[in-house]
């Protein structure tokens, strides 16, 4: 008893002490959260970016904002004009020093409910301080500001008037500018500072206060040259949050110029660490939307992405900055910012491009070479004369140089690109022989229209090397557009390359065309876009319509100028008509003919007749036999043609290479001397080495003879010509040079009784490429076997058998023994495949990429990997047996959708698989002795999960029926089935599958 009696007060004291604790914590989460509910900007409605839009008076604003703080200051003379009924209003309401203002006084006002409850005057300098809010006015003091100053934010203002800062606790929603010393009655838009946008999501950037010291300084640094000269060392460490999302990362200033560096407001590259991505996205650039001029950025992506050209991903966001420093954090609202992709892996799958090389010129040496400049107060104006660095003396460096020297595959791919790039830069190529003509000169159009000159400067191009095309491609980068010009850029050497001139004027001539302007004028989002941006920077004007005509004028002017030809007259006989040509437009032309000023025709071309721009040639047309009889005057006695009396009656007909618009030029009659450059044009086709080969050029069709015939080198088919293969024929691929490369469609029209064979006894030949075509190849009652994948040096596709861009039909043929990773590769096109059967497939039996079309009635059997693997597809299969694949029966990746109706898959790895936002329907299929009948997931980060779908499937004898990874969704005859974690740990090769490397 006496020990208990001896603990009773501790246990009371211990007690009292622990509740005494739990209260004060309990205080002190209340109180943060207060806070932290406190420290929520205003959100930014439609409404309220309305009325900030429109000019308002005083008296209108502060009724509109009757339940807010209002801090006024006074910034040089403000109170010259102020009327009496003004100064009557702001007695009124509480403001009697303000209505008693004078001549050059410093002033500062405080309003809560409408009415004035603080205020100070003063000749010099005053300030007032309210809840730790610090609002100060310079008066007349030359070269100052009226300043604002909250527990995180401050703000200045240096124009003339008196300010108005409207504020929601400790958040500084806007300011307005009234300056009644140019009027008695001024208006005002108003200026959001401190806000959240609705409907606009938000970044938020956390940086300690030690990093953001470190970025502080390197922007003082780049001030000073200015010239941001940046590399990794300047990277930082931060955490990004966005949609409700944390992401580990790097950050550094981004920027070239110091416009990136303006106020607070600044860019920002950022790197996401550990393989994570953002919106699918691992490097971005944070900036300005003024830095690319607004949504004229924006706009420009869109209509890249539209015309299946590369692009980026481009997006307006609301942008905070959190520096960290200890306990405390100060938020720096940034207010809305452009979101921009850098060039990573993830950018070329989403547009739906074979993993390859993104390719620039290096800039550094420019760059510095500008800041060494600078630094010396020389002006930069005058460097052009003496500078060093230019795109022709620069090395061509890869994206992301450390993976792609550890791939060899990829560091292949980088040699040729870059071989490419630089023959091109050193004048030894010419475009067409390393660009993708057609999506370079709709490029170059598109720039053209858009006025962004910007993105046609050589140290902003970047191309992505196609490895299937063997083709650099431009990439949509910095382009600044929606600017009106008067001279547009082209690629160098564009006018030498006809081949590129003629896609270049035909580009134009789509671009140019009303429907296609207004089609961009009224661009889904582009209205909401522009209505973004005029909310927040009110001095910002969409001029789009205006901009863009006139563009488009300038550009059609230059394809139909009124006189682009000097012609001048050589010789003349009773046969010919010989004249010098002068080209000194901006485009090719094409010379037509020869008529009379009513039109007639009276002799026509009979030479080469495309002058390339700013050159000469010689012109030989042969007249018609009734030429002299057109000039019969019996009136006159004339009976002949006259050089003096009749050759202003003459017309050469001509028009711009890749229009069909004539147009007309006289001829002056005298000679002028100058040397004319021989013209020279380059044939990569072997068809005149193949004996077996006829060739009907007024059809276009190239003939293979029956027979049995031996290649052991390339046959090359050139573009616009059809190959036809008749019945019977065999082909045989006798070595590693022999292969079938075809720039025109093909015909293998084999039949039951006589197919055609096209083979590799040796085990030695390649196999056959198929590009580019708009017509449909047809391949029909043909055997493929022992066939390898078509190769050169720093060249390689997958497939035996390769068509991209090239529709084809299939049917009645077999695959076989091929020792290619896929024995049928389609890429980029339409397709449909009939009563096809794949055997002893290395690899892939069949491998779609970015492909439509249908298979229907196919056997596969004994694959080495997968049967039927697509992404970025979509395809019907009907009526298929698939047997024994060593990976997966059907495949579908990357957004794919297929429909499989009776479908039979027995004794594959697995049978099944959907990833990365892939859908697979199924309709009454039966799965037989898998080792996994069906899997869903997501195996990249820059796609979504997957799903399957499958109605009367019937199963039997799987070891595992499904294995569906949460997020995923299976519907199997009619019921949801359950999901699992992790279910891509389990797969290639793991558990189930064949491994991927």
């Amino acid at each position: 008893m006496e020990i208990k009696e001896k603990r009773a007060p501790f246990l009371i004291k211990y007690i009292v002490g622990f509740f005494t604790l739990l209260v004060i914590l309990l205080i002190l989460a209340f109180v943060n959260f207060q806070k932290k509910s406190v420290d929520n900007p205003s959100i930014l409605t439609a409404t309220e970016i309305g009325f900030l839009q429109k000019a308002s008076t005083i008296k209108e604003v502060l009724s509109r904002y009757k339940d807010k703080t209002i801090y006024l200051s006074v910034n040089d003379d403000a109170s010259t004009n102020l009327t009496p009924s003004t100064r009557s209003f702001f007695n009124k309401i509480g403001g009697k020093e303000l209505a008693q203002l004078s001549f050059r006084e410093a002033y500062v006002g405080l309003i809560e409910n409408g009415k004035f409850i603080k205020e100070e005057k003063a000749k010099d300098r005053v300030s007032l301080i309210h809840k730790g809010t610090k609002m100060e006015s310079p008066g007349y003091e030359v070269g100052s500001y009226s300043l604002l100053k909250t527990a995180q934010q401050e703000i200045k203002e240096s124009s003339r008037g008196l300010h108005l800062f409207i504020t929601d606790k400790q958040h500084i929603i806007a300011s307005f500018s009234f300056d009644f010393f140019s009027e008695k009655e001024p208006i005002s838009k108003g200026k959001p500072i401190d806000y959240h946008l609705l409907n606009t999501d938000i970044i938020s950037i956390k940086i300690d206060k030690q990093a953001y010291e470190r970025l502080s300084n390197k922007r003082e640094s780049a001030l000073r040259t200015k010239i941001l000269l940046t590399g990794d060392e300047d990277l930082v460490s931060s955490q990004i949050q966005y949609k409700n999302k944390q992401h580990k990362a790097q950050i550094r200033l981004k920027g070239d110029w110091t416009d990136h560096l303006a106020g607070e407001q600044w860019s920002f590259r950022v790197k996401l660490k550990e393989g994570d991505t953002l919106d699918g996205m691992r490097k971005f650039s944070l900036h300005h939307p003024k830095t690319r001029n607004y949504e004229g950025e924006w706009l420009f992506h869109q209509i890249l992405k539209a015309e299946g050209i590369l692009h980026l991903k481009y997006q307006f966001v609301q942008l905070q900055l959190i520096i960290k420093d200890g306990i405390n954090e100060q938020v720096k609202n940034l207010g809305l910012y452009a979101l921009e992709e850098s060039f990573d892996k993830q950018l070329i799958e989403r547009n739906k491009r074979r993993e390859g090389i993104i390719l620039k010129i290096d800039e550094a040496p420019l760059w510095q070479e500008r800041a060494d400049f600078s630094s010396k107060d020389l002006d930069l104006s005058e460097l052009e004369y003496i500078q060093l660095a230019n795109f022709d003396n620069l090395n061509v460096l890869p994206y992301s140089e450390k993976r792609i020297r550890q791939d060899s595959l990829l560091f292949k791919q980088f040699k040729r690109g870059q071989q490419l790039l630089t023959a091109y830069l050193q004048d030894e190529l010419l475009i067409s022989d390393v660009f993708d003509v057609s999506l370079l000169a709709k490029y170059n159009a598109i720039c053209n229209l858009l006025g962004a000159n910007h993105a046609l400067i050589w140290h902003n191009h970047r191309f992505y090397y196609n490895p299937i095309s063997a083709r650099l491609e431009p990439i949509g980068f910095d382009a600044n557009s929606i600017v009106k010009e008067w001279y547009f850029y082209s690629y160098k050497n564009a006018q030498k390359d006809l081949a590129y001139m003629e896609a270049y004027t035909q580009a134009l001539l789509e671009v140019t065309k009303d429907e296609y302007i207004d089609r961009l004028l009224n661009w889904e989002g582009l209205e909401e876009k522009t209505s973004l941006l005029q909310s927040i920077y009110p001095y910002h004007k969409w001029e789009g319509r205006e901009i863009l005509k006139h563009n488009q004028q300038i550009l059609k002017t230059y394809l139909a100028p009124v006189k682009s030809l000097n012609i001048f007259l050589k010789d003349m006989d009773k046969k010919h008509l010989k004249v010098n040509i002068e080209n000194f437009g901006r485009f090719p032309v094409e010379i037509l003919a020869l008529e009379n000023e009513g039109g007639k025709k009276l002799g026509k071309v009979a030479t080469n007749t495309i002058i390339p721009s700013n050159e000469k040639q010689l012109i030989s047309l042969k007249l018609d036999p009734n030429f002299s009889k057109q000039f019969i005057a019996k009136k006159f006695k004339k009976t002949d043609f006259s050089i003096h009396s009749d050759i202003d009656k003459l017309r050469i007909v001509y028009q711009t290479i890749g229009t069909t618009l004539a147009q007309r030029a006289t001829i002056i009659p005298w000679s002028k001397n100058a040397q004319l450059p021989p013209g020279i044009f380059t044939q990569t086709s072997t068809i005149s080495q193949f004996d077996f080969l006829s060739i009907d050029e007024e059809k276009k069709l190239i003939t293979c003879q029956q027979g049995v015939w031996r290649l052991s080198q390339p046959l090359v088919i050139p573009a616009d010509y059809t190959l036809l293969v008749k019945a019977g024929t065999r082909i045989e691929l006798t070595n590693s040079l022999s292969k079938i490369i075809s720039f025109s469609p093909i015909r293998l029209e084999g039949s039951k009784e006589a197919p055609i064979e096209i083979y590799s006894s040796t085990k030695k030949g390649q196999g056959i490429m198929v590009f580019n075509n708009q017509d449909t190849s047809i391949i029909d009652h043909c055997k493929f076997t022992n066939l390898s994948n078509p190769t050169t040096t720093n060249w390689v596709v997958t497939g035996a058998v390769n068509f991209y861009k090239a529709p084809v039909k299939i049917t009645n043929s077999t695959f076989s023994d091929n020792r290619s990773e896929d024995a049928l590769n389609i890429i980029n096109t339409y397709f449909e495949m009939e009563n096809v059967f794949f055997s002893n497939t290395a690899s892939d039996a069949f491998d779609g990429d970015f492909v439509e079309g249908s298979i229907t009635n196919c056997i596969f059997n004994n694959s080495g990997n997968d049967a039927i693997d697509v992404s970025g597809s979509t395809i019907k299969v009907q009526q298929v047996a698939i047997t024994n694949s060593g990976d997966k029966g059907i495949s579908a990746g990357e957004a794919s959708t297929i429909a499989a109706q009776q479908v039979v898959i027995k004794e594959c790895e697995i049978g099944v698989a959907s990833k990365d936002q892939s859908s697979i329907q199924l309709n009454d299929c039966w799965l037989k002795n898998n080792k996994l009948a069906f899997t869903a997931f997501q195996k990249k980060s820059e796609f979504g999960v997957a799903s399957i779908s499958g109605d009367a499937i019937r199963m039997n004898g799987n070891q595992l029926d499904h294995l569906i990874e949460k997020g995923s969704t299976f519907h199997l005859n009619g019921q949801l089935m359950p999901v699992v974690n992790k279910v891509k740990e389990r797969m290639y090769g793991v558990e189930f599958g064949t491994s991927s490397q």
